[in-house]
């Protein structure tokens, strides 16, 4: 399952055309990083989501989504689940983005940071 609606997006080289069943290129456009569905439900299905988030409206965001920034702050404590190497791969991408700054204060401020 794709956890967001850029993520979504597939391309059919054989015809050039551009799926886009969750208004993903919209989102695109509109530099925003929304869950497909219940945000809520995307992440406990990996909590690795949560970076994901993070990393992703680093580099193509110009703001948090509201609700999926509220999601992955309710649900920070599933990072603890995870293994050293998951987090690590994504902070890594965090860390070296065009944004990360702003990124990394966001996580600070709802205690991801601290985990």
């Amino acid at each position: 399952r794709r956890d967001f609606t850029i993520n979504a997006l597939s391309y059919c080289p054989f015809k050039n055309e551009i799926y886009d069943y969750f208004e993903g290129f919209k989102d695109l456009q509109q530099e925003k990083v929304v869950f497909i569905g219940e945000a809520l439900d995307r992440i406990k299905e990996d909590y690795l989501r949560i970076l994901r988030f993070f990393r992703f409206s680093s580099y193509y965001a110009n703001q948090l989504d509201d609700g999926s920034f509220k999601a992955c702050k309710a649900l920070k404590d599933g990072l603890k689940t995870l293994s050293r190497e998951r987090i690590k791969s994504e902070m890594d991408k965090i860390i070296v983005s065009k944004r990360a700054a702003q990124i990394l204060k966001a996580m600070f401020e709802i205690g991801i940071l601290e985990l």
